[in-house]
């Protein structure tokens, strides 16, 4: 997970797109639930008998926290059916060791979501882990959400609703892919800042594109670009998505 450098972007903001590109984080310490009045069809949501005695539940309507969720989740988050009857889902989500304000800022919002309150964090070296289990949960991000279990890297889309929403609504996606898979770089000799990213998914880095043309943001990308896994020596296409910032 990279997560976003709050310092950073203070400078960044100063020198390209101050107004819109702060929406981003206006709002960081205090998320905001606006409702956006788009509700799920949840016909096809079941619980399970332990979601019923955890309390979880469901949204109803699209709002901003859950958009930010959303972005989290296809920035940073699996989703996996994890036993050998394949009938529990299984949530996982990793985080730095360094991190462990954000990891409590993604609980939070799964809380307020979801009313999450049991999960399992384990530390391996330097990187934490959070998982929980959830039917409930799981059938609102496949069936409501249109979010792919098992693998997702290569076929994922930034989803309609998002893509087709209020300015508020991909205002807080972004925050969430931000956040999760975004990195700020200063490059050449001035050091101009760059947030950027990899994907694996075009169709999703093109989304994106769209999103921040949205909010006024020029993104430049650059698709099936050939790369090397260092480990394995494999080839891949890799899908490049960049900010540049303007000197005034």
């Amino acid at each position: 997970m990279k997560m976003f450098d709050y310092k950073r972007f203070e400078i960044f903001s100063r020198i390209s797109y101050p107004k819109r590109l702060h929406k981003l984080y206006s709002y960081q310490d205090k998320p905001r639930n606006l409702i956006i009045f788009m509700k799920f069809n949840l016909k096809s949501i079941r619980y399970s008998q332990i979601d019923i005695q955890k309390g979880i539940k469901i949204p109803k309507k699209l709002t901003t926290l859950l958009a930010e969720d959303i972005g989290i989740h296809i920035g940073d988050g699996s989703l996996y059916k994890s036993n050998a009857s394949k009938s529990t889902y299984e949530f996982f989500y990793s985080f730095n060791a360094r991190e462990e304000d954000y990891l409590n800022q993604v609980l939070e919002i799964k809380r307020k979501l979801y009313n999450l309150k049991k999960y399992k964090i384990t530390r391996i070296n330097n990187e934490l882990r959070l998982r929980f289990y959830s039917l409930a949960i799981a059938l609102f991000y496949k069936e409501a959400l249109k979010i792919p279990v098992g693998k997702k890297s290569r076929i994922i889309i930034v989803p309609p609703y998002i893509l087709g929403g209020k300015a508020n609504v991909i205002v807080a996606f972004l925050r969430g892919i931000i956040d999760t898979d975004f990195c700020l770089r200063f490059v050449g000799e001035r050091g101009y800042p760059r947030f950027t990213s990899n994907f694996a998914s075009k169709s999703f880095v093109m989304d994106l594109k769209s999103c921040f043309a949205k909010l006024g943001i020029h993104a430049v990308i650059c698709l099936d670009m050939k790369k090397t896994d260092k480990r394995t020596s494999r080839c891949y296409n890799s899908n490049y998505i960049a900010l540049i910032g303007l000197q005034n």
